[in-house]
Parts: C-alpha cells; structure tokens; sequence
C-alpha cells in the first residue's frame, strides 16, 4: 500500500490554502496526499458545486500537483469509515493534515479511534496555520461572484486557473439570500433558475 497523508474538504473550490497543506506533509514527511472529498449531493450558500462537477478538474489537479496521488469520495470525517475506504483504495494513511480550526477535533478522532483501526502508531497529526491573507474557499466564491477572475486566479493552484468562468457561471446560478442560504428560483418575477443538477446534466 503507498503510504499517505489525507486532507478532508468539499473543496469548495479548492485552495491555495489547501494545496499548502498536502505540500507541508510532503515536505515534512516525504509522502503525498490523499484527497478525501466529502461527496456534495446537494447545494447551498457555502458549497455550491456538486462533486460531479469538479471531479473533472480534481482529475487534472491529481495528475498536475506533485504533492497530490489522488482523491477518494467520502460521506464525512469519521475517520474509521474513511481508514477503510482508504485501505480498498491501496492507501495506507499515516498522517492528516488540516487547519487550526480542525485540527482539535480531528485529533481527538484519531487519539480515540486510532488504535482500533490499526493506524501507525506514529501516526502524525499536522496543523497548518491560517497566514495573513484570506486564501478560504470563501474568498474564492466571492471573487467567482463578483466576476473578478484576478482575485479568483490569486487564490487557486494552476489547474483551477482556466475554470474561472465555469465556476463563475455555476456559481451565479446559484442564488445567495442574506443568511447564505441557496434559492434556486431567482427573485418574484424573475425566470426559473437552472438546478447545479440540470445544469450539469448540460454539459
């Protein structure tokens, strides 16, 4: 089995921040990551791509990125399930990286679980430290929803890049009320909107 470290996310769209976390892995233990990409079935305000629509782009990025084998589909974090997909994958995980904001809860997952699943008894946790600039899946949305495909490209590796207006377009058909929440059907008045899902069955 390759050894690896995993990173979780919807990716919403994928970062630059995210990157940083499979290349400190790759720098500090000498391994690639495995993506575990939460499958997102269904849109709202904060994750407005369905998988099926960036799976395309996360191909090309596995393939581009050196610090990056490859990404598996995941329901969650539970980190017993995902240990299991991981291995009928031909991937033995021994380390997760993730921000600070994740990294209690995630160790917690492991310090409790890790044991029973058999991970390496070295098993690593490592916390990847938020810099000064915004670099969030948030700021990329909302560079997608202000058509400002400087700060969009700023923000994600290379092989995003060329999907700004791809997502841009997704991503304005996806409507925002003021809580974040999805309405799929515009404003009173305003024609029907396109579902991600009708949308993707387009393409």
């Amino acid at each position: 089995m390759e050894k690896v470290n995993i990173i979780i996310g919807r990716f919403q769209p994928f970062t630059l921040g995210h990157l940083k976390c499979t290349q400190e892995a790759q720098k500090k233990l000498g391994v690639k990551s495995v993506l575990l990409v939460i499958n997102t079935v269904k849109q709202d305000g904060r994750h407005p791509f369905l998988t099926k629509q960036i799976e395309k782009i996360l191909d090309k990025m596995c393939k581009e990125e050196p610090s990056i084998t490859g990404y598996v589909l995941v329901k969650n974090a539970d980190i017993v399930k995902n240990t299991e997909i991981l291995r009928d994958a031909g991937y033995e995980p021994i380390a997760w990286t993730c921000g600070t904001d994740r990294f209690e809860p995630y160790n917690t997952m492991v310090k409790k679980y890790g044991k029973d699943i058999g991970l390496d008894p070295d098993f690593e946790m490592i916390e990847v430290k938020r810099g000064d600039e915004d670099i969030s899946a948030t700021a990329v949305r909302k560079a997608l929803r202000d058509n400002d495909e400087a700060t969009y490209v700023g923000l994600v590796p290379d092989s995003w890049k060329k999907q700004f207006a791809f997502l841009r377009d997704i991503i304005m058909d996806v409507k925002e009320d003021d809580a974040g929440n999805c309405n799929r059907y515009g404003t009173q008045g305003a024609r029907p909107m396109k579902s991600l899902y009708e949308y993707l069955m387009m393409k």
